[in-house]
């Protein structure tokens, strides 16, 4: 049985259009947790991840759009992420907004490195 844990990720930072933050809610509500349970894993529900402090950062191009936002998201999973692996957990990061890859796949990486293994991601995306 694979252990599993759940990361909430309402990030909305990766694009201009507002509504990604809800999706961990939308997984929760559609019942990824049964799902996976019903499949003989074990689940563990961490919730979101919460939104850290954010450093003043500005961008050298002006086009960039929340950058301070993003970059905390992505340190806060990458941390999160990669504390899951360390249990021997698999970690699924659920949210909506594609910028959330920028920390869930660091911390993935940062472990496999961590550990001399090679780096597996299953990356499921709308688009």
């Amino acid at each position: 049985m694979t252990r599993t844990i759940l990361i909430g990720a309402p990030v909305d930072s990766g694009q201009r259009r507002p509504g990604c933050l809800m999706g961990p809610a939308a997984y929760r509500v559609a019942g990824l947790a049964r799902a996976i349970a019903d499949l003989g894993h074990g689940v563990e529900d961490q919730g979101d991840v919460p939104l850290p402090p954010l450093r003043a950062v500005t961008p050298a191009n002006p086009a960039v759009d929340q950058l301070p936002e993003t970059l905390a998201w992505t340190e806060a999973l990458a941390a999160r992420t990669a504390a899951a692996l360390a249990t021997g957990a698999l970690p699924i990061v659920m949210g909506g907004d594609h910028s959330l890859a920028l920390g869930s796949v660091a911390g993935a990486a940062a472990h496999a490195a961590e550990r001399g293994r090679p780096l597996f991601v299953l990356w499921l995306d709308a688009h």
